[in-house]
């Protein structure tokens, strides 16, 4: 336990109550480590899988209106450690972060695949999430590419090989172009 768990006041206690939590979840052996100040309804929460907690960007808007610069720098102070990206925007006073798509998509932990078809690439990108590979990708696109797949064709800008034929475990990284091959 880290020193600020061990500051937990009835620590003895909070203990029995997550063994009987855990048992309760069907869980019989394990060790359940405290890292922080925690409570019983934090167990619960991380043993619910129907609990999902996101993450969030917190935009301000209509920063042109009277009084918001103000309201929107306690909103930073207040939330800044709890969230990590906090923006404040104004479409009158043309202030809105230049690159707020590529601040969003890293956020996310996304990149985008390109599809291509008879050496046509399509203008607007899958959004995949971080580690995707050719199998994902194929079954986002249709299931029948991923149950008829025999190969796919990568193009990759600054690669040392830029076209390359490669398998379904094949991972893809953010602006590859990929074309799905069947049998």
């Amino acid at each position: 336990m880290t020193k600020e768990a061990k500051e937990i006041k009835e620590l003895e206690k909070l203990t029995e109550q997550i063994k009987e939590i855990v048992n309760e979840n069907g869980i019989r052996n394990g060790i359940v480590k405290i890292y922080g100040k925690i409570t019983i309804d934090n167990i619960i929460d991380v043993l619910t899988p129907s609990v999902v907690y996101k993450r969030v960007i917190i935009i301000g808007t209509k920063g042109d209106l009277p009084y918001t610069q103000e309201t929107f720098e306690i909103l930073e102070m207040k939330y800044c450690e709890k969230f990590p990206i906090i923006f404040g925007v104004s479409i009158q006073k043309e202030n809105f972060p230049k690159d707020f798509g590529e601040t969003i998509i890293k956020f996310l932990n996304r990149i985008r695949i390109y599809t291509m078809n008879n050496g046509i690439v399509a203008n607007e990108p899958l959004l995949m999430k971080e580690g995707v590979s050719v199998k994902e990708v194929a079954e986002k696109i249709h299931r029948s590419f991923y149950e008829n797949f025999d190969h796919a064709v990568i193009i990759r800008e600054g690669a040392r090989q830029k076209r390359k034929k490669v398998g379904s475990d094949y991972i893809l990284k953010d602006y590859d172009i990929i074309e799905v091959h069947m049998t």
